[in-house]
């Protein structure tokens, strides 16, 4: 064969093929537009581009999906990942509820505005972060009436993440809660992790600010990191742990109250029935200050705090028996500065439920000494190695712990005065508060004649009777509970 056959065949093969193409143009002109859609080839480059969706990530870019609730309805049924990000910033989120659909949303280092969210099975929240100085990630509530972060109802809610924000009040608000777990009845609200947020930095909310709500339904098996809660005046509670919850983890939690002048109690752990309380709730490294009460206890069972600080408090622990009718295997261990000094009121520990509590102060650190220690005890208390920064008194193994200077008396004779016969005779009763179990030892000393004073009458758990040889004999006298 010649050259010239092979050109002319070259050809001819040019222009079928050409044939071909222009014959079946359908399936390749779609194709070649199906790519321009997704990576919009017909815009002019700017730097700013973005694609709004690639496989289940959604893009909040403010030209495709303008809304948080848009990205929500576009996830297909399964979920899928919403990124809000900085260029195209949406002012206003609304109210984000992910529905059945298990949604990861990430937000930049912007302030957004928004009504509520709802939490649901596998909702992930990652802020850029709760620093304030270096930006990071501001959540802006603007419903004064409505609870910031809720549980939603019709399903038990599992596996949820709230990191990386600082989480602000609605102005106005007068009784607005900030995270408010609260799950409805016949549901729980389990195995769910907060981290890295503050709460109330700027506005504070009026309500609490993180508030553990098992009043209708079980919550628990959570952790707690680095979380921050702030705490306006004539707020209910920093935070509190309210009815039927076990298995909570909080590390390094810290609240804030509004001052010690301000009233206000920081850390609630509360019962709503006798079968419903707070139970084995571990605060590692926690931080309760400035207010009135650091922390109270009523009715609730297990809880510790291992190495705490307490500062700037009126009193430091309150105990009750609340609804559940006891307070048992609750410790404290931890540092206390400034705390428990209110002119002769201020105390450490204050347990009002009597023996119906049971409390292990272990390993404390005082830098001040209080007004009172450890009050209301008589039965039911393990001290063990507390020491004194500004005496170098170390204590262990104390039923009670004493100031000497009023040997814990708030006020004279309570449990021991001085005091002198009348007629040869003197009635002592022991003061306002102070009970005893079982008939106490009563020592009496006759300060004008040696050996002059006895008793003539007691000692019972209300009082005894003093006979002196002189007619008006002065004595001391102490009453010490025996717990034979």
């Amino acid at each position: 064969m010649k050259p010239s056959i092979f050109r002319t065949l070259a050809i001819v093969g040019i222009y079928v093929a050409f044939a071909v193409i222009f014959l079946n143009r359908g399936p390749i002109v779609s194709a070649v537009t199906h790519i321009a859609a997704m990576l919009d080839l017909n815009n002019v480059f700017t730097g700013a581009n973005t694609f709004p969706s690639i496989n289940n990530i959604i893009y909040v870019d403010g030209t495709v999906y303008t809304t948080v609730a848009a990205a929500i309805a576009a996830l297909p049924a399964a979920g899928g990942e919403i990124h809000v990000t900085t260029a195209f910033t949406p002012a206003t989120l609304g109210t984000i509820d992910p529905g059945s659909k298990a949604i990861t949303f990430y937000l930049a280092p912007e302030t957004y505005n928004f009504t509520q969210i709802i939490l649901r099975n596998n909702l992930h929240i990652f802020g850029s972060g709760s620093g304030g100085s270096g930006g990071g990630t501001e959540l802006q509530s603007t419903s004064a009436g409505t609870d910031a972060i809720v549980v939603g109802a019709g399903s038990a809610v599992q596996g949820v993440v709230l990191q990386g924000f600082r989480l602000e009040a609605a102005t106005g608000n007068t009784s607005q809660n900030g995270i408010h777990l609260n799950p409805a009845t016949g549901y729980f609200f389990e195995h769910s992790q907060i981290r890295d947020v503050v709460i109330g930095a700027s506005t504070g909310f009026k309500g609490v600010g993180l508030f553990v709500d098992g009043t209708s339904a079980f919550a628990g098996f959570v952790s707690v990191d680095d979380v921050s809660v702030i705490t306006p005046a004539g707020a209910t509670y920093c935070s509190e742990w309210l009815g039927f919850l076990s298995a909570w983890e909080m590390n390094n939690f810290d609240c804030e109250g509004a001052g010690q002048t301000a009233g206000g109690t920081n850390i609630a752990l509360v019962s709503s029935s006798s079968t419903a309380f707070p139970s084995s709730i571990l605060f590692n490294g926690a931080v309760t200050e400035t207010a009135n009460i650091g922390v109270f206890i009523s009715g609730a069972q297990s809880v510790t705090f291992h190495k705490a600080h307490f500062e700037q408090l009126n009193g430091g622990v309150l105990i009750a028996a609340g609804l559940a009718t006891v307070a048992l295997n609750n410790e404290v261990s931890g540092e206390w500065v400034s705390t428990g000094i209110n002119g002769g009121s201020g105390y450490l520990v204050n347990n009002t439920a009597g023996a119906l509590a049971t409390f292990t102060f272990r390993d404390n650190r005082i830098e001040e000494i209080p007004d009172q220690y450890l009050v209301g005890f008589t039965s039911n208390l393990t001290e063990i190695a507390t020491t004194l920064t500004t005496t170098g008194l170390y204590r262990t193994n104390q039923l009670q712990a004493i100031a000497v200077s009023s040997v814990n008396q708030n006020s004279a004779n309570q449990f021991s005065g001085v005091s002198a016969c009348s007629s040869s005779t003197k009635a002592i009763t022991y003061g306002t508060g102070v009970a005893f179990t079982n008939t106490p030892i009563v020592l009496v000393f006759d300060y004008t004649t040696k050996g002059g004073a006895n008793l003539s009458a007691g000692p019972s758990r209300s009082g005894f009777t003093v006979s002196c040889t002189g007619a008006t004999d002065a004595f001391g006298w102490i009453a010490i509970g025996n717990p034979n």
